[in-house]
């Protein structure tokens, strides 16, 4: 999976809240805290210019 996969499935198959919802329940709050944690603003800076989007 890419960065470009779940632009996809945001943009064309569901609702945002749902998604995300989703995905929440699949992952603990220490895999959420830990990938914050690791990762900067660059890095959705340059998932924001692959996808053409504002950051």
């Amino acid at each position: 999976m890419d960065v470009a996969d779940p632009h996809a499935l945001l943009r064309y198959i569901r609702d945002y809240t749902d998604m995300k919802t989703g995905g929440l329940e699949r992952v603990s709050d220490s895999d959420v805290e830990q990938f914050e944690n690791g990762v900067g603003d660059p890095v959705f800076e340059d998932a924001a210019t692959l996808l053409q989007i504002e950051p």
